[in-house]
């Protein structure tokens, strides 16, 4: 340290001692809470206080759970069996909590882990990312609790010890670790972040296939994306998710132009404006490439005052991008907005790899088909997540050793995901081809080699796009047909005689993806 140690507290500085980093508070920030002790009997005193205060903490939270047990169970007995083991159960955490700081403190955890007491702060902090100044029982952060210990201390002992204790089973860098379990059920949603116009949060970059892929399961019905035609545009740089404009709204009356202020779907489809999501982004994308546009223009005027009450939500964003709909054009363009397929499951939610599990989005049920109806997917998330549970409440798998790495492949540079998603939008959106398709393969296989420096979760999801990307991409160019919510343009018809059947999909520990057929009954 610059200063010495009682010049830096007083300033208020940051200094080194015993080998933690540690903010030095002002000497007179708040009383000792613990007068007449040494500084080990202060800091086995600190830990007590954790202990009890998070017995407290749980002996609340736990209240409701017991009164409910106690008024929702049929029989006295088993109530008040319930309550006493509940009751019990505080009690023995009461004490045992304590006593497990007592342990702590006198470097138990060196023989289970490893690491000497002293240096606890500066593990969890490297291996969390998290300033190990905030992590150390022993500072003395600015604000006092009511009851004299620090509201920092309290909070990072309780972070500190659930680090501790969870450091046997979990492998974690940059965020992104390992937790080993006898189960594993994948609910992560969609892959919208594979394409550059989505109305899928940030957050659905493909996780979930691209890790069943990496785990061996099988992967149905990649191919078929629903594209939601009426996104509003905000501009190429746009990222994350984009703002749907309903259907509901051209159900109102609202209708759909060209750059010229031509309506373009009369003479498509007998429901004009109202046609099918994929008639309405099919005859969207080709107006837009015969214009050379990057939208077109929804004139929802006619609404009027009725905007705020029947599309509230919609109204208020279009507001935010300074659009005023009552008085203004929209300008919208078709967007990635669900994927029928996914992980391949049984109707009880079980992949092909025993102890994996998969509902929602992410999952491959079968039940949308080739195209997606809204409801379905209320049904894919709710249904089969309750099954599932079931399920495992009935034959929860025994806890085994985690298979072998045996991957070749390593992860992709961040930097690549806005290729990803412009080569996917371009070549394996709305409108496909055997030429589109072939370059998109072409460059998602030659981006294999722009591998990552740092292993971070950007490269994590980077990679977990690209498989998810190549899987939809490969099963587009091999099925040569139109069917559904796959639209190949040089093979506009659907062809029941050889294409009504499900692709499967698997990945090679080396990347390399692998195909089967298999009827739409399995």
């Amino acid at each position: 340290a610059a200063y010495p140690k009682d010049e830096a507290a007083a300033k208020g500085q940051w200094t080194k001692e015993k080998g933690l980093t540690a903010r030095a508070a002002p000497v007179k920030a708040h009383a000792d809470p613990f007068p007449g002790k040494d500084e080990a009997a202060r800091d086995l005193a600190r830990l007590n206080f954790l202990g009890i205060v998070f017995c407290m903490m749980f002996g609340t939270a736990a209240l409701p759970h017991i009164l409910m047990r106690y008024y929702t169970t049929p029989s006295v007995q088993q109530a008040r069996v319930s309550v006493f083991w509940s009751l019990f159960f505080i009690f023995l955490l009461y004490f045992t909590a304590p006593a497990l700081a007592v342990l702590v403190k006198y470097e138990v955890f060196t023989v289970l882990i490893g690491t000497p007491f002293d240096k606890l702060p500066e593990w969890i902090a490297a291996w969390n990312k998290v300033d190990p100044g905030l992590l150390s029982v022993t500072g003395t952060p600015d604000q006092p609790s009511k009851a004299g210990i620090p509201v920092a201390d309290i909070a990072a002992g309780m972070y500190a010890f659930s680090s501790i204790l969870a450091a046997p089973f979990r492998r974690q860098r940059d965020g992104v670790g390992a937790v080993l379990a006898p189960a594993v059920v994948l609910a992560t949603g969609g892959i919208g972040q594979i394409f550059s116009q989505s109305t899928n949060p940030r957050v659905a970059t493909g996780d979930g296939i691209a890790l069943a892929l990496r785990a061996g399961a099988l992967i149905t019905d990649a191919e078929f994306v629903q594209f939601h035609p009426t996104v509003l545009y905000t501009g190429q740089q746009a990222v994350g998710q984009q703002q749907l404009v309903s259907e509901a709204v051209r159900g109102e009356g609202a209708i759909l132009l060209d750059s010229e202020g031509h309506r373009f779907m009369q003479q498509l489809h007998p429901l004009a404006d109202l046609a099918p999501r994929d008639v309405v982004a099919k005859a969207i994308m080709r107006r837009m490439r015969a214009e050379g546009s990057r939208h077109v223009w929804l004139d929802g005027r006619m609404i009027g005052d009725r905007w705020p009450t029947r599309f509230p939500t919609i109204f208020d964003a279009l507001l935010e991008h300074g659009i005023d709909p009552r008085t203004a054009l929209i300008p919208v363009a078709p967007a990635q907005h669900y994927h029928s397929g996914g992980v391949h499951t049984d109707l009880h939610g079980r992949t092909t790899v025993s102890g994996l599990y998969a509902c929602g989005e992410v999952a491959g049920t079968g039940v949308h088909g080739a195209n997606r109806l809204a409801s379905n997917s209320l049904l894919e998330g709710l249904v089969f997540a309750e099954r599932i549970a079931a399920l495992l409440a009935r034959e929860l798998p025994e806890r085994r050793e985690p298979v072998d790495e045996i991957s070749t492949a390593g992860l992709l540079s961040a930097t690549q995901r806005s290729v990803i998603q412009s080569t996917m939008t371009e070549g394996a959106g709305v409108l496909r081809s055997a030429d589109s398709l072939s370059i998109t393969n072409s460059v998602l296989d030659s981006m294999t080699l722009a591998t990552a420096d740092v292993m971070n979760t950007a490269a994590w999801e980077t990679t977990n796009i690209h498989a998810a990307a190549s899987a939809i991409a490969f099963g587009a160019t091999l099925r040569r047909e139109t069917r559904g919510s796959h639209w190949r343009e040089d093979f506009p018809n659907t062809d029941d005689l050889r294409w009504r059947v499900r692709i499967a999909t698997t990945m090679d520990p080396d990347g390399t993806l692998q195909y089967r057929t298999i009827g739409v009954d399995e």
